[in-house]
This record gives structure tokens, C-alpha cells and sequence, in this order.
């Protein structure tokens, strides 16, 4: 029996092509102990059985959308998700991951409770056999953080992932924000944004969240040039969004710190496929012509970057094969500890 007091939450899940684990994610959909909720199903162009694993599960919702689209891409399908959603909060929930029967329900308590903007939670990596991988813990400088703007500078840090799943977001307030069509890392803008326009903030400590590893992740596929022109793309929008809310001089080394170290992993993952990797110089030429763009970035806006950043831009652009092996050798020997754990995060993720 649904109370009608209990406000409704939206559960926005995008799919493509995802037969292989759309079941284990509506299945942990129709255990949830909350249930209020409105589940919206965005089949984004799927030529495989997932449309039909979608419609044999509306059955369990008592209040779904199903709706197809042509093959618009992940961003696309959570703005339509989005804007279709009638929830007073809204979730996301990746094809691919699953909730703890407890999750919405523990959520949301805690977002009337304490009368919060956002909630973000904890959760569990588990690997395609269902072993546990690990578990994602608070940072301790996270109890005395209650306002989303304390945040922002803990999402430059690592501190608080950019991913929009294992979060619960007012309604009204996302529907403001877009995702970035054609952007891989499009929750990173997102959040930034919410983080922004939002004000209060609680955690739950409890991992209620559920992240399964796959081999043709973003995370574990192959890099191609598109993981390299999206990192600086990511560096326009976050100036963009600081400059709309008036704190981009606060924030504008920060974020391109965080770009050029973006840029250094994936160089070094670049190193760690290079074997898989069919034509390496169109990537470094990708490298080449984003790092040409990020140095023209930090002139124009008078960011001054440390020798040791630009020696790191310098090494991070080469422009022949001798060079390239130079500069292998330099991150292979002083990024060894680095590397070491790109290599294991592309193991579970």
C-alpha cells in the first residue's frame, strides 16, 4: 500500500544495449521497501532485448515511463529523464548498477529529516562475479561539511566523486541544470552545478549503493581520442559554471589543476594500453592539439602555472617517437605509484 503523505521519487535509468544487466537493475527497482515511487525507463535506441527486458518490468511500477528514443546518446537520455520526471526528488540509477532494497527509503528519511538539498551516500564496488572490490568511506572532513557550496572545493580534491548515482537530488532544482550532449563525463558538469544552486547537504554513512565492474566501461575501454578532447570540453563548462555564479577567480587555477592532472592519468592509461592501442598518434595528436588549447586557456585567463605544471604540459605533447619514449620512461619512473592504481581502478571499474 503506497501512502499518498510520502513524497513521490523519481528513478531516472538510461539504457543501451544493456540486456546483459537491465534485469539485475529493475529487479533491485521492484525490491526497494520505498514505495512511492515514479521509475523512468529511457530505452536510448537499444537493438538488443533490453526494450523488452524494460517492458516485462513496468509491471512491478506502479508508476512508470517507458519511453524509446532514437540512439541520442547517455547525456540526451537523462535530460529527457529529467524533464519527464514528476518526483519532488530524483534519483539515477546506471543499467548497469542496482540499489539496496533500503536505499530510497533510507534517502529519502533522511532528506526530510534534515531538510536537505542533496543527499549523497556511500556505496560498494563489486566485480562482474559479484566479489566485493571495495567500499567507498567518507573523508572525516565530511561531518563537519553541511552546505553544498563546502563541497565544491572537496569535488576538486576527489573527495566527493562527480557521479550523479548513490545521490538524491530535489526535483526542481535539477530540472534547471542539462546534461552535456555527447559528453562522456557529463554528471561531472551536473553536479558542479547542483552543487552550486543548491544549499544544504547530509550524507548517509550506510553503502546502500551498488557499482558492478564490466569490461567495455569508459573507465576499462581502450582510451580513444574522445576520452581526451572531452577532458578540456569539461574544463570550458566548469569555467562557464563558475562564472555564472561569480566565484571562477576563486576556482579558475583549482579547476585547471584538476584538468592537467585529468590529463596526466590519461596519459599514463595511455601508457598502459599502448599495446591495445591501433594507432597511437592519432591519440598523442588529440594530447597535442588539447594541450595546445589548455596553454592558450591559462594565458587568456592569466592563470600561472607552476615550472613543475608546465614541464608536465610539455611532457604530456610529444611531438615524435623518440620523445614519446623519453617522456614513457619519466612517468613510468615518477608516477610508478600512480600508475600502479590507474592500473587497479581499471581492474574493478
Amino acid at each position: 500500500m503506497i501512502e499518498s503523505n510520502k513524497p513521490i521519487v523519481s528513478i531516472i535509468t538510461t539504457f543501451f544495449n544493456e540486456e546483459k544487466y537491465l534485469d539485475r537493475c529493475l529487479t533491485s527497482i521492484s525490491k526497494q521497501t520505498y514505495q512511492n515511487l515514479e521509475v523512468i525507463l529511457i530505452n536510448d535506441g537499444s537493438s538488443d532485448s533490453s526494450l523488452t527486458i524494460a517492458e516485462k518490468y513496468c509491471k512491478d511500477f506502479t508508476k512508470y515511463k517507458l519511453i524509446t528514443i532514437k540512439n541520442s546518446g547517455h547525456a540526451e537520455a537523462r535530460n529527457i529523464g529529467v524533464a519527464e520526471a514528476t518526483g519532488i526528488y530524483l534519483t539515477f540509477l546506471d543499467a548497469d548498477d542496482a540499489l539496496e532494497p533500503r536505499m530510497i527509503e533510507t534517502y529519502v528519511s533522511t532528506m526530510v529529516q534534515e531538510n536537505v538539498d542533496l543527499i549523497d551516500g556511500n556505496y560498494t564496488h563489486y566485480n562482474e562475479n559479484y566479489t566485493i572490490l571495495g567500499e567507498r568511506k567518507w573523508p572525516a572532513v565530511f561531518a563537519d561539511i553541511h552546505t553544498t557550496k563546502e563541497l565544491i572545493p572537496e569535488l576538486y580534491k576527489g573527495n566527493l566523486q562527480p557521479v550523479v548515482w548513490a545521490k538524491m537530488f530535489k526535483a526542481d532544482l535539477a530540472k534547471e541544470i542539462k546534461f552535456d550532449k555527447g559528453l562522456w563525463f557529463d554528471d561531472w558538469p551536473f553536479t558542479l552545478e547542483y552543487l552550486h544552486k543548491a544549499n544544504s547537504v547530509a550524507f548517509v554513512e550506510e553503502s546502500l549503493f551498488s557499482v558492478y565492474g564490466r569490461p567495455n566501461s569508459i573507465t576499462r575501454r581502450t582510451l580513444e581520442p574522445k576520452r581526451i578532447s572531452d577532458t578540456y570540453r569539461i574544463q570550458e563548462l566548469t569555467a562557464l559554471i563558475h562564472k555564472r555564479y561569480g566565484n571562477y577567480l576563486v576556482f579558475k587555477k583549482t579547476s585547471f589543476k584538476m584538468v592537467l592532472n585529468t590529463y596526466i592519468d590519461n596519459f599514463i592509461i595511455f601508457i598502459i594500453d599502448e599495446k591495445l592501442i591501433l594507432n597511437k598518434w592519432l591519440i598523442l595528436e588529440s594530447f597535442r592539439e588539447n594541450l595546445s588549447k589548455l596553454r592558450l586557456h591559462i594565458k587568456n585567463e592569466n592563470i600561472r602555472a607552476s615550472l613543475k605544471e608546465q614541464i608536465s604540459m610539455k611532457l604530456l605533447s610529444p611531438f615524435n617517437e623518440p620523445t614519446y619514449h623519453i617522456f614513457k620512461l619519466f612517468f613510468v619512473f615518477f608516477k610508478k605509484n600512480r600508475l600502479n592504481k590507474i592500473k587497479k581502478i581499471k581492474q574493478i571499474t
